[in-house]
């Protein structure tokens, strides 16, 4: 009797921290899906609302800011009042902005309903990584955030398929209306299964810091945003200036805070500092896939946008059964060998992206998109975990907020990047040469592919001083 007492304890214990990895798993895919459900019916919105594309661009722009502008604060939420509440208070959020958007007579309506929905998905995205952290420790935590960064992948993998098909033999509002039944099943399910934590004492919120991050994100986005539609214009410099200085004010702040929303002493940690950075530069380097790899292939390499699409399903597909085993091996043999193997595997692939050419052969391509996919995998996992790893106790949720806000902003960054040098580089062929347009093309994406190479080695540098 003694010892299946034991047994029967330890069996709930798996299977309470299955249940929530599950849940952390179903809300990453959840915030993951709306990204690629709602980009590919822009179109049917300009139709079905009469507004034009600029408007029509907000309703995915907004529940981009309302992510970034917010993931710290969360993040913050979560180590005050526990992450059951933080994750329940998203789903719900989730939930009655799916109808909002569904039910939206105009456009305006739908975009500040997106802006909620995207404020949901932030305090989804702040929890899950703090709630694994919290239900796993140091045993399978690496592999635990291996099926996150899996969710991830596989989210933005059926996004854009699965977007198409409710549009195409529904409507567009069947778009919004997709999440209510998961979210639904995932707020009464976590209300049963998540464990409560309580407030911790004494305990103050920032209100002035968070309003500071919020400007400062919210500002840096959208100057990076313009860049790619509006070049260095005044309005973009001076959006990007006023988030360099809220972001100057925001750390003067912070330094005299009793009770900071970021305590500026974790970054003197090197072994979380160096994560965050070799996150954000790894999603600058990752915009080779996210934003100049559609043009490689239709543009320059004359394939159409349904096979394009086939060729970009590679990169997730290579990332599912990788980032788990990478999170294993993280466990088993600690973070820096797959890591360090993963951003060498990423950097390698973008170089072979430099590559392309009208001539390329499908294979060739297929090899540089899987060795893409494969390192993403391999380094996500590992460095999620060595982040989380390296927080005290009590600020879990803010680093897990401080990690996604970096990856975001990596995204954001590398797209400016990309766009700016493209075009810096094409302007300088076609004065330079009497090239064809194909060579201008293929030359200027070269160059782009090489610089975001280099930022790919440079987060290996980052990786290898970290202790």
């Amino acid at each position: 009797m003694s010892t299946m007492k034991p047994q029967a304890t330890g069996t709930d214990h798996t299977t309470h921290r299955r249940q929530i990895l599950v849940l952390v798993v179903l809300a990453t895919a959840l915030a993951s899906l709306e990204v690629g459900l709602v980009t590919v019916t822009l179109p049917s919105l300009v139709e079905a609302f009469q507004a034009p594309r600029s408007t029509v661009q907000w309703v995915a722009v907004s529940y981009q800011l309302a992510i970034i502008g917010t993931l710290i604060l969360f993040g913050r939420l979560v180590d005050v009042f526990g992450g059951k509440a933080l994750y329940l208070s998203g789903m719900a959020t989730i939930l009655c902005a799916a109808l909002l958007a569904a039910a939206s007579p105009h456009i305006l309506w739908l975009i500040a309903a997106r802006g909620i929905l995207g404020l949901g998905a932030s305090m989804l995205l702040a929890t899950g990584q703090a709630l694994v952290t919290s239900a796993y420790g140091n045993e399978g935590r690496g592999r635990a955030l291996g099926f996150m960064h899996m969710a991830v992948a596989g989210g933005l993998m059926s996004g854009p398929a699965v977007g198409g098909l409710l549009v195409t033999f529904i409507d567009w509002r069947a778009i919004f209306l997709a999440p209510v039944p998961f979210a639904l099943g995932a707020l009464i399910w976590g209300w049963r299964v998540l464990p409560v934590a309580g407030r911790q004492e004494g305990a103050r919120l920032d209100v002035l810091g968070a309003a500071l991050i919020f400007v400062s994100a919210a500002s840096g986005v959208l100057g990076l945003t313009r860049v790619t539609s509006h070049g260095w214009e005044q309005s973009t410099v001076a959006l990007i200036a006023g988030a360099l200085v809220c972001l100057f004010v925001f750390i003067l702040v912070e330094r005299r805070h009793s009770a900071p929303l970021v305590d500026l002493l974790l970054l003197g940690r090197w072994s979380l500092t160096a994560g965050l950075l070799a996150a954000f530069l790894t999603f600058i380097a990752m915009a080779s896939n996210m934003f100049l790899l559609p043009f490689s292939l239709q543009d320059l390499m004359g394939h159409s946008a349904a096979r394009s699409g086939l060729f970009m399903m590679v990169v997730p597909l290579a990332i599912l059964p990788v980032a788990p085993f990478a999170g294993s091996i993280a466990d088993r043999y600690g973070v820096r060998i797959p890591a360090i193997a993963g951003l060498a595997a990423v950097t390698v692939a973008v170089l072979g992206m430099s590559r392309f050419s009208e001539g390329t052969s499908p294979m060739f391509a297929v090899a540089v998109l899987a060795l893409y996919g494969i390192g993403a995998g391999l380094f996500q996992s590992p460095n999620n975990s060595a982040v989380l790893g390296s927080a005290p106790g009590d600020r879990v949720g803010t680093v897990s907020g401080m990690l996604a806000l970096f990856r975001n902003l990596g995204q954001v960054m590398g797209i400016a990047v990309a766009t700016t040098i493209w075009a810096f580089r094409q302007t300088h062929y076609e004065i330079a040469f009497d090239w064809s347009q194909s060579q201008v093309l293929g030359a200027s994406m070269k160059d782009t592919y090489l610089v975001l190479a280099g930022v790919g080695a440079l987060a290996i540098i980052v990786y290898v001083l970290r202790r």
